[in-house]
């Protein structure tokens, strides 16, 4: 079966919209130019108290470590902000402040079934051919530099 891989993307994408993603991007796994930084910085001694980042940098330069079949990572964001109304406590300094991603449901959650539903919805679209594990930022991989490389 031929694919046209960029009308499959651009289904894909549309559909990660359709679920409330506000970005919704794909690129290949290679994080070479970032992992080159990651290390300098490690290196130069810049992880400053997070420490825990020069623990496993295999797994934090190379996804194919978590991922060893990884062949496209789908990247999404999503906006948690609130509105405007939720800001009006940081210009009176005897309110309290909480951080827009408390204010509602663990964002690791609300994410992680909205991807569970997109990754149902490609198997389907692509008759099962699309194998997909779900991630959402607990862990090594490096979602920063994929992000960027996907374009969001």
């Amino acid at each position: 079966m031929v694919v046209d891989t960029k009308s499959l993307s651009q289904e894909i994408k549309q559909i990660g919209k359709n679920l409330g993603f506000s970005n919704v991007g794909i690129t290949s796994p290679d994080i070479a130019e970032w992992a080159d930084r990651l290390r300098h910085g490690l290196i130069q001694g810049y992880e400053g108290e997070m420490q825990f980042l020069a623990r496993s940098i295999d797994r934090r330069t190379d996804i194919a470590y978590s991922f060893p079949d990884v062949k496209s990572v789908l990247v999404v964001s999503m906006n948690y902000f609130p509105g405007e109304e939720h800001r009006k406590s940081l210009d009176n300094p005897s309110l309290g402040y909480i951080a827009n991603y408390a204010l509602n449901e663990d964002y690791h959650t609300v994410i992680e079934s909205r991807l569970r539903e997109l990754l149902s919805q490609i198997n389907i679209l692509t008759k099962g051919k699309v194998q997909g594990r779900i991630y959402v930022d607990s862990g090594p991989v490096p979602e920063k530099a994929l992000a960027v490389k996907a374009g969001i």
